[in-house]
């Protein structure tokens, strides 16, 4: 299957600038894509003919600069600018966090709970996430009362869940399988 162009630009930017790169950049990149998503003018305006290419770029410069972005993000700028492509930009910010994460083996998981997870019981988690996935593992936890009891660990391609309302939802596709309704 062929890579998308925002996706191959996302590649070769990761292979010139991965070294200057960290987590908390690429995480200012994807808001700064949500924030142009959000505004969706600003990609309207990266499409206008009429509109001279200095303004274009000297505007998404300073959105770089509210968000903090290095230099290697103004090349990338110059770049597409270079090719007429600089409406690409904002879908090419989509796709680089989650390159440089797998490419880094970094998996950041969202783990829920049916209450508060005490520290030892934080370490038992995440020791069973690292026996099951090679890399770095980034835990972020949150409360969720619909699990009942028991756990949710996700990440954007892994999941585990060991909980009563997952056994309750097993039960229910079982049942509605044999033709009983769940009331």
């Amino acid at each position: 299957m062929a890579l998308s162009l925002e996706k191959r630009y996302a590649l070769a930017f990761l292979n010139v600038f991965s070294d200057l790169l960290t987590p908390q950049i690429l995480s200012s990149a994807t808001m700064l894509y949500n924030y142009m998503k959000k505004h969706r003018r600003i990609s309207f305006m990266l499409k206008l003919s009429v509109l001279q290419e200095q303004i274009k770029i000297e505007g998404l410069h300073k959105l770089c600069g509210r968000f903090n972005l290095p230099e290697p993000f103004k090349r990338l700028i110059t770049v597409l600018q270079d090719a007429h492509r600089l409406p690409l930009f904002a879908d090419i910010l989509s796709h680089l966090e989650a390159l440089y994460m797998e490419r880094k083996q970094i998996y950041p998981f969202t783990v829920h709970s049916a209450g508060e997870l005490a520290s030892d019981e934080r370490s038992i988690i995440e020791e069973f996430l690292a026996q099951r996935v090679t890399g770095t593992i980034l835990s972020t936890y949150h409360t969720d009362e619909k699990l009942i009891a028991g756990i949710r660990a996700q990440s954007p391609t892994y999941l585990w869940e060991h909980s009563v309302a997952r056994q309750l939802r097993c039960i229910e596709t079982a049942l509605s399988r044999q033709g009983c309704q769940w009331n």
